[in-house]
């Protein structure tokens, strides 16, 4: 069977999404490391300081200090990370979506922001082994606690982090103590990789057909 314009559309975006996400590490740290050889040894460490944002209403944007935007610089990469987990659970949502419409056109719409009747229908489908489930839903929750509690990890969070994740790491003991999700690069190059592993068995399916 052909898969669908729409279809391959989303796959490229998952498939491409690493890129985007990391390119934001990369251009986040090569400006804290120019900053800082450029001021921090200087007067202007700790003065306002004001950077050319032409998209602005004002064209630019001033900060407290230099000091300040390179603590902010390098600190986001838990935002980063945890956006893109955001975005790419989305992107699979909506592929499963369309592609559940594609193969059962006939059928009421899937609705994949269900987690349950997302899970159902890729374990049903063979797209998600047994031994991922509890993976994929740590994803979910943590994107789930991202966009609903601020970061803050909830009890449905707290207690499949206990079923997938070895107790004694040093991830969960942080998560255990600050009650915030895990935005751990490891971590979330898992999830990652995983979602890759269902898009390619989704696609090769759609194409065997």
């Amino acid at each position: 069977m052909k898969i669908s314009s729409k279809i391959s559309y989303l796959i490229k975006q998952i498939r491409e999404s690493e890129h985007w996400w990391k390119a934001n590490y990369h251009a986040t740290w090569k400006t804290s490391k120019t900053i800082k050889e450029e001021f921090e040894s200087s007067d202007k460490w700790k003065l306002p300081h004001t950077r050319s944002l032409p998209a602005s209403r004002n064209g630019s944007h001033m900060y407290p200090s230099v000091e300040f935007f390179n603590y902010i610089l390098t600190h986001r990469d838990g935002e980063i990370a945890l956006n893109h987990t955001t975005r790419i659970l989305s992107l699979l949502e909506k592929l499963v979506k369309e592609a559940h419409k594609y193969l059962y056109p006939d059928d009421e719409t899937l609705y994949t922001a269900n987690q349950e009747n997302l899970i159902r229908f890729l374990k049903w489908k063979g797209f998600l082994k047994n031994d991922e489930e509890n993976e994929l839903r740590l994803a979910l929750q943590t994107r789930n606690c991202v966009v609903h509690n601020g970061t803050e990890a909830d009890d449905k969070y707290m207690s499949i982090l206990q079923k997938t994740k070895d107790r004694d790491s040093e991830e969960v003991k942080k998560v255990n103590e600050t009650v915030t999700v895990c935005s751990s690069l490891y971590w979330l190059e898992d999830w990652h990789n995983l979602l890759l592993r269902i898009t390619e068995r989704l696609e090769k399916h759609i194409l065997s057909l």
